[in-house]
């Protein structure tokens, strides 16, 4: 009897202990996993897509001595123009903060702001950038 006990006793810790670490880390945002989900490239804020790129409507500039990404639609009435402190971006700079210069225009709205981000994500062309204090992302591929 008292090795059975034992027994559920350990397996009800193991379980805790697993669900316990799958709760977020202090400082890290729900709006972060949502980011992460995403795979069109744009610019992205708390969640929500503020500009999406769309292969059929918009087009894509890459000037690496510049460092500079645009994204905008064909009309040019709506755009992303992103300019990196440094690049290429690679696996190597993970988590690593990269001052970026984001100017865009949508819907009529003109911004310009330059945060740091933290590349989080990158695949065989593509990379994910965050600022967690703004709640802002982009998507681009190089």
């Amino acid at each position: 009897m008292k090795k059975s006990f034992i027994k559920y006793t350990c397996l009800l810790c193991c379980a805790l202990s697993v669900f316990a670490c799958n709760k977020k880390p202090p400082g890290v945002s729900l709006e972060v996993d949502k980011f992460l989900s995403f795979n069109n490239m744009g610019m992205v804020q708390r969640g929500n897509y503020l500009f999406m790129f769309n292969q059929t409507t918009c087009q894509q500039v890459i000037n690496t001595v510049r460092k500079t990404v645009r994204l905008q639609t064909d009309d040019q009435k709506s755009y992303v123009h992103i300019e990196f402190s440094t690049l290429p971006l690679t696996s190597a700079d993970m988590e690593e903060a990269v001052d970026v210069k984001l100017t865009s225009c949508i819907s009529g709205q003109s911004t310009a702001v330059t945060m740091p981000m933290v590349m989080i994500k990158i695949t065989e062309r593509k990379v994910w950038l965050w600022n967690e204090e703004q709640k802002t992302g982009i998507i681009v591929d190089f």
